[in-house]
């Protein structure tokens, strides 16, 4: 996975609670080093990224503690492998990390209710919040 439509499209067709955490967690590792590299551009749009990263990375950290998120979808990415890979425009990039912490939000409120143990209920809920708060930093419209 090393483009926001990739994970998008693995996120969308996700199945079942596992599934829908790793593909959740992939997106997650792939939109971070997308705003990192957008927040360092000259553009006034700073603060926005900031938000939005600090969002993303706290939505990956509530993820980690699902009892039912695969491991190895829990092991650290190199942000070196995923850097460089997103040529996109500016507003090309924002618009699409934010459908896409649109998408995550929307997701994991849908695996959040279907949960069956209270870990992986608490962890969706948490994940979710911020990933609706990434969506709001980057200007979309709530999920």
């Amino acid at each position: 996975m090393n483009n926001l439509s990739e994970v998008s499209e693995r996120l969308a067709n996700a199945r079942g609670l596992p599934e829908t955490l790793a593909a959740a967690h992939a997106a997650l590792d792939v939109m971070l080093p997308v705003i990192y590299q957008r927040q360092d551009q000259a553009d006034g749009a700073y603060a926005a990224f900031a938000l939005a990263g600090t969002s993303v990375a706290s939505s990956r950290l509530a993820l980690w503690s699902a009892p039912s998120l695969p491991r190895l979808a829990a092991s650290p990415v190199d942000a070196d492998d995923l850097s460089g890979r997103h040529a996109a425009a500016a507003d090309d990039a924002t618009s699409a990390l934010a459908g896409l912490a649109r998408l995550l939000a929307s997701r994991l409120d849908d695996a959040a209710a279907s949960a069956a143990e209270a870990g992986d209920w608490a962890a969706c809920a948490e994940a979710a919040r911020h990933a609706r708060a990434a969506c709001s930093s980057l200007g979309g419209p709530p999920p």
